[in-house]
């Protein structure tokens, strides 16, 4: 218990841990929901739960970009806004908890704020919606990188060249 409190106010083991428990289950929503029953165990401190949140954000990213390496370029570029846009996400959450634990002060008269199920689904909604927002009026600059980034053109096949939209279909 005591070796598990001391990790969970390490915040490069709770990004890590949520990493690897995310491409363990290969699924966020299994993860979060792991994370949910944990939280009933009154140890997992508020923060520590942002964090892992964070991590599995990272994780889901991961799998992401596993999955397109023999897919077409197009695919890698989304893949790779994907990474993207959780590793800036977890970089202003990961500062935001940083900022939130170093204002609140330490010693024994603070206690910490315990996550719960409601907390972790709200925390984890929060991340998304507050990311997308922060990112979304970047998104043609976003396009552009991930072009710069993966360069080149996809490469078709014979039949892909061969297809047309028939003029009768658009009428």
């Amino acid at each position: 218990y005591i070796v598990l409190k001391k990790f969970l106010t390490n915040p490069a083991f709770c990004i890590l841990a949520g990493v690897i428990i995310t491409l363990l289950f290969q699924s966020s929503s299994v993860s979060v929901a792991a994370l949910q029953a944990f939280s009933l165990t009154g140890i997992l401190p508020l923060e520590s739960a942002v964090l892992l949140i964070v991590g599995q954000n990272i994780g889901t990213s991961n799998m992401s970009v596993i999955s397109s390496h023999s897919a077409d370029k197009n695919a890698r570029r989304v893949s790779f806004i994907h990474l993207f846009f959780n590793l800036t996400g977890g970089l202003l959450a990961t500062a935001g908890v940083l900022i939130w634990v170093n204002t609140r002060g330490s010693g024994e008269q603070i206690q910490p704020v315990i996550a719960n199920p409601l907390a972790i689904a709200a925390a984890h909604t929060g991340f998304n919606l507050i990311t997308s927002l922060i990112l979304i009026p970047f998104s043609s600059k976003l396009e552009k990188f991930a072009v710069h980034v993966i360069k080149g053109e996809n490469e078709k096949t014979e039949d892909e060249k061969k297809l047309f939209i028939d003029e009768r279909l658009l009428e």
